[in-house]
């Protein structure tokens, strides 16, 4: 030990010019390493588990060298907890978004992630600390909470960044787990009976009414007013977009990107005028024709657009959105035109639940809970039950025929399943390249 001057102090030595004590901890045969850190004010206090003082002090020598290297590249000493990091991290995010690197949207579901879930399991527990084994309990305990499996892709998602970027910073000094996805108990799609379609359809045009009624009967109160004609106009463009749905199959994120352009009325192969719909999501293009009947409603909404518009420019360009914010809010709220161009879709799982709790209908009878994409679901086992070709089903769903035996083969007879899926293995092989992943609850618009 002589490279290193030692000199007495209580209950053991100190390493002459360095902030280094080794000393006897009570109770133990094992000497306890003492190093101040002058900048912070504080001590590293650590077990050497060695009762070997020329071993003790090397090992104490070694922090205090590694204690310098953290400072001269500006790692934290102590560590960073959970809080302070993911803190730091959003503040980071923020910055992202006013480069361009990040939206706005993404930066809302890791701050709402990170508040509502992760830093409340993790809470002051050390970055540096979190192992594989804590990740996996983390995960495992949000299907408790009965989280889908897209709430949860997007939990394990913003965890992964979260980890990366802390070992980026020195944070996190190991290698970054592999973050299993929980087994998920396999469950059927919400969907609605053939007679709840009829009740729902019925029921919107009731409940747009309903609010017809109260407005016409404060026109001149116009706080009121005001507020009642945002709700008709909620009212009125979710009984068509209920319409929409259920005629032409779509799901909830094509109907965020339709606009009017993408809109035609063609004639098929039997001469019969029909409506063509160009749908764009999840990485696929297409077109999907239905009947002129829902086409001609759209018209009917294009319409009223211009008959209540109250002088505005309605969305009926080309390039506008079918089922735009704008459309849904008074001309005179400003602050809600200024929202609608920040966000321009209206969000309808909210103005749908409202809905189906007033039709008394918002839960299957096992419980779970109908959203909009519940009525992708109807219309589809309506279709089968109905025995139409299950080529152009899976053309005008845009699925496989293996997905729809896969997905609603169990609502239907047996008799039925096989007459409708014993298909040549050249037409099922033909229906893949109609196939895009259906993704349960596309439209989660809730803060979770």
């Amino acid at each position: 030990m002589a490279r290193y001057e030692l000199k007495p102090c209580a209950r053991g030595v100190e390493v002459v010019k360095h902030p280094i004590r080794v000393k006897n901890r009570p109770g133990t045969k094992n000497l306890e390493i003492h190093i101040h850190v002058k900048d912070e004010k504080r001590y590293i206090i650590v077990s050497s588990k060695t009762d070997d003082l020329d071993e003790a002090v090397e090992i104490a020598i070694d922090m205090w060298r590694e204690i310098q290297f953290k400072k001269k590249h500006g790692i934290p000493i102590f560590g960073k907890n959970v809080l302070e990091a993911s803190r730091e991290w959003i503040e980071y995010m923020q910055h992202q978004v006013k480069v361009s690197k990040v939206t706005v949207h993404m930066l809302k579901q890791y701050d709402s992630y990170m508040r509502n879930h992760i830093q409340p399991y993790f809470g002051n527990s050390k970055v540096d600390s979190i192992s594989k084994i804590e990740i996996d309990a983390f995960m495992d305990g949000m299907i408790l909470k009965d989280f889908k499996k897209p709430t949860l892709k997007a939990i394990k998602t913003t965890l992964n960044v979260w980890l990366r970027w802390c070992q980026d910073k020195g944070y996190y000094r190991k290698q970054i787990p592999v973050i299993e996805m929980p087994k998920m108990k396999e469950r059927r799609r919400p969907a609605f009976t053939e007679e709840e379609i009829d009740l729902l359809v019925d029921g919107s045009k009731r409940w747009l009414m309903d609010i017809e009624s109260k407005l016409n009967a404060n026109i001149g109160h116009n706080r009121r007013s005001n507020a009642w004609e945002r709700q008709w106009y909620e009212r009125l463009m979710l009984m068509h977009y209920i319409k929409f749905m259920i005629g032409t199959l779509a799901r909830t994120n094509d109907l965020k990107l339709l606009r009017w352009r993408d809109i035609t009325e063609m004639k098929d192969e039997n001469g019969t005028v029909v409506a063509c719909y160009f749908f764009r999501g999840k990485g696929k293009e297409s077109y999907v024709s239905c009947s002129i009947e829902t086409y001609f409603d759209l018209q009917v909404y294009s319409g009223h657009n211009h008959i209540f518009g109250k002088g505005r420019e309605w969305a009926n360009d080309p390039d506008d959105l079918v089922f735009s914010k704008a459309n849904a809010y008074p001309p005179n709220s400003l602050k809600d035109q200024e929202s609608a161009k920040k966000e321009p879709f209206l969000k309808t799982a909210n103005c749908f639940k409202e809905l189906v709790q007033w039709l008394g209908i918002e839960k299957t009878s096992d419980g779970q809970i109908r959203t909009p994409y519940s009525l992708r679901h109807s219309a589809i086992t309506a279709m089968l039950r109905q025995k139409k070709d299950i080529y152009m089903l899976a053309k005008q769903s845009r699925t496989s025929i293996s997905r729809l035996e896969q997905t609603y083969g169990h609502l239907l007879p047996r008799d039925l399943f096989k007459e409708l899926f014993d298909v040549p293995e050249s037409v099922r092989l033909s229906s893949e390249s109609f196939d895009v992943p259906d993704d349960d609850e596309e439209e989660d618009d809730s803060e979770q």
